[in-house]
């Protein structure tokens, strides 16, 4: 009769499903887009560590996975490039350091990820969810 008109046949659900997914997805390349393009920091990021951070990231390896997913442009320079006011006037005694564009100095891995996740959007809108 004529409610089989009106069904949807199974492929009619899954070019609906296909189509809502490729508009989710471009939704989210949008989105993420535009906050890409207003949370990165201005400017390049030093991010100071052992070898560079090339073949070893160890404590700095959330730092520069953070700052590559937020697409944010930085570089990576051994302990020996450390200037050394960082010691004296900042109180940096061990890497990893990452300066940023505006010029603040931060040094202990956990501070850093605290101020890249603020900075770039990424920490949890929930407290209990952290």
């Amino acid at each position: 009769g004529r409610g089989d008109q009106l069904r949807p046949s199974p492929m009619d659900a899954q070019l609906a499903a296909t189509a809502f997914a490729g508009g989710v997805a471009f939704a989210y390349l949008l989105s993420k887009a535009a906050w890409k393009a207003t949370r990165r920091p201005k400017g390049q990021v030093i991010v100071y560590y052992h070898s560079e951070c090339k073949g070893f990231t160890g404590r700095a390896d959330a730092i520069v996975r953070m700052l590559e997913h937020a697409g944010v442009d930085y570089v990576c320079k051994g302990p020996q490039e450390v200037p050394e006011s960082f010691a004296k006037e900042k109180g940096c005694f061990a890497v990893p350091f990452v300066e940023f564009p505006d010029g603040l100095v931060l040094s202990q891995s956990q501070a850093i990820h605290q101020h890249l996740g603020t900075l770039l959007g990424l920490n949890p809108s929930c407290p209990a969810a952290a």
